[in-house]
Order: structure tokens, then C-alpha cells, then sequence
């Protein structure tokens, strides 16, 4: 397939639209820092990438619409270059954010992978393989520990996101609506009979949740501060020793940042 699109955001694709060609999709990139840099700023940009997809779909016919890269950090900046510049010198590099090793940063993921798939996005890349910009950092110590401290062998939590959802890929994904969105998201999935879902809190402090898709009971692990330095180091991390069950109308508390992975039967 043959893609036209833009290396930069949804705001220079909208301004140069591709038109009527012979192309199988179009394209755009997708970072949530172009004009502020804090966690509330990231947390308010997220439904904002269901909105350029749907926004995409209005002039794209019957085109697919492919997401490529979704980052943390700005990789340039528009106004000035449709590339990515080399870096140069002993400074950090700008398109890496120490977030990338955080439990908000793999918070912020999750919501980035709700809203795409909710939007019904072709296909979406996310991120780097290994180092400072991907999931695992791989053989090399940061070349930034005070900044980006993270050793060689590290698994991001952003990680065990993937994971988890590579283990459910025969699922589909359902809408799901969260009463306060800038401080919990849900990624539901569902095969009509069981559910399967990451739910996040994206601040720094305990939430109560209270889900209504489940029947039962259903099961909860949570990825947090306290097994922080066991995810990350465990490549096969799953939680099971910390689990609990939960009556599916009881509230429960989701602890700062955190990622929760929910399993139960769906409710009818």
C-alpha cells in the first residue's frame, strides 16, 4: 500500500489536505506536548485523538487512516521542519521524555490506545522499540541516568501494556465512557461473553472506581508504586500474587497512577 500524509501533526494534514489521489491511506503523527508540557495537559490532549481521527475520516473516503508515530514527546517542531534534526552535544535530546519508564506514562499510553481504537483507526504505531523512546530500554544504560534513569534490561510499564493485550487479540474492542476522564480511563474488550480491561488513574492520588460492564465477580491486578521495581525488572511480570476479587457493584480504590487489569464476564 501506497500512504500520503504528513511527518507532522493533524494540523499541517487539515491544512494540506492529500485531495483525490491513488493513494490507500493517509497518514498523520500524534504527541500530546506542542504547547505545554505538564501531566494535566497530556491527560486533557487524549480525547482530542479520537477527534482527529473522525476529523480525518470526513475528507479521507474511503482511505484508511494510519497513525504514525503516536510519541510522548514533540520529535520537531512543525513550523520549522516536516524532519526530526540530530541531536547534538551532552544534553538530553528533545524527543525524549522521562515519562517513557513511568507509570504515567504507560497511564498516558493506555488512554492513547483507547481513544485510537475507539476510533476506529487503521492502524497505529506507537513509540520505539528499545532505548529512551521505546518500551524496554535494551542492552545500554541511559546515556542519561540523571535524567532518564534507566539500566540496562529495564521493561517500561508502557510494556506490560502491550503485553497484556497481545494476549487478547482475539477480543474486540468496545466503547467505554468514564465519568471523570481526566482522572480514570478504561480499554474494554470483549468477546460478547467475557470482558477484559486496563483500567488507569491518571493522577497522583487514589481514585475510587466503580465499573458496570462486569457480571459477578471479577478479578483485579494492579500494576502501582509498591511492584514498580518488580515489573520492571520481570519481562513476565503478571501480579497474580496481589490480585483480588471484587463484587462487580462494589466501588473500589484504584492507587496513584496505576495500571488495573480487570477480567471478568460481560454484564447483559
Amino acid at each position: 500500500m501506497i500512504g500520503t500524509g504528513t511527518n507532522a501533526n493533524f494540523a499541517e494534514l487539515n491544512r494540506n489536505r492529500p485531495g483525490d489521489t491513488d493513494n490507500d491511506f493517509i497518514c498523520f503523527s500524534i504527541h500530546p506536548q506542542e504547547h505545554a508540557t505538564d501531566n494535566y495537559t497530556l491527560t486533557e490532549n487524549l480525547i482530542a485523538q479520537y477527534h482527529t481521527v473522525k476529523s480525518a475520516s470526513l475528507f479521507a473516503g474511503k482511505k484508511k487512516i494510519f497513525i504514525s508515530p503516536v510519541t510522548l514527546a514533540r520529535r520537531f517542531n512543525a513550523n520549522i521542519s516536516y524532519i526530526e534534526l540530530p541531536a547534538y552535544g551532552e544534553k538530553m535530546p528533545q524527543q525524549i521524555d522521562s515519562r517513557q519508564l513511568s507509570l504515567y506514562g504507560a497511564c498516558w499510553t493506555l488512554g492513547s490506545l483507547k481513544y485510537l481504537c475507539e476510533s476506529e483507526a487503521d492502524s497505529v504505531t506507537f513509540y520505539q522499540t528499545t532505548g529512551e523512546r521505546g518500551i524496554i530500554q535494551g542492552e545500554y544504560d541511559s546515556l542519561w541516568p540523571e535524567k532518564f534513569p534507566a539500566t540496562r534490561g529495564m521493561i517500561f510499564p508502557i510494556y506490560h501494556i502491550f503485553r497484556y493485550l497481545l494476549s487478547n487479540k482475539d477480543l474486540e474492542v468496545v466503547k467505554s465512557v468514564s465519568s471523570d476522564p481526566y482522572k480514570t480511563e478504561c480499554l474494554a474488550l470483549t468477546d460478547g461473553k467475557k470482558i477484559r480491561a486496563l483500567l488507569v488513574n491518571l493522577t497522583g492520588e487514589v481514585q475510587i472506581a466503580r465499573i458496570n460492564c462486569c457480571s459477578g465477580l471479577f478479578r483485579i491486578r494492579s500494576l502501582h508504586s509498591g511492584n514498580f521495581s518488580e515489573a520492571v525488572s520481570n519481562y513476565r511480570w503478571t501480579g497474580n500474587s496481589a490480585e483480588k476479587v471484587i463484587k462487580s457493584d462494589d466501588s473500589f480504590s484504584l492507587e496513584p497512577c496505576s495500571v488495573n487489569f480487570i477480567e471478568g464476564w460481560l454484564r447483559h
